[in-house]
């Protein structure tokens, strides 16, 4: 009896790996080859450089659009600072006015018109 037992399962084994080696064999001829996944492989990775590239391209040009604003930016404020540094020099040689046409002539100078000379009577 245990030679009929082992017959049995040494004949479901191999019936076992029959089904298992058929059912391999049909499985692998649905995956994709190498080639086919090569093929897919390099497709991808061009897309994803011409994606790359175009990036690349579009912060390039606002990298260059930013440096030359911050050229005019820089111009400017050196612009600015040549200013400051004559009207801070001008503030420096101010003498005080010596008179009363020249405090006159300064504020005509500022845009204020001077106020008509009153008689001194309060009024």
């Amino acid at each position: 009896m245990d030679t009929r037992i082992n017959k049995g399962w040494t004949l479901l084994s191999a019936i076992g790996m029959a089904v298992f080696l058929a059912m391999a064999f049909l499985l692998g001829r649905g995956l994709p080859s190498e080639t086919a996944t090569a093929e897919i492989a390099a497709a991808a990775r061009e897309q994803i450089q011409e994606h790359y590239a175009a990036e690349i391209s579009a912060r390039d040009a606002e990298i260059a659009r930013i440096r030359q604003e911050l050229t005019a930016t820089d111009a400017r404020a050196k612009a600015l600072a040549a200013v400051i540094k004559q009207k801070e020099e001008e503030i420096r040689h101010v003498a005080k006015p010596t008179s009363s046409g020249e405090i006159r002539s300064r504020f005509r100078r500022l845009g204020y018109d001077p106020v008509a000379a009153c008689d001194g009577a309060g009024g």
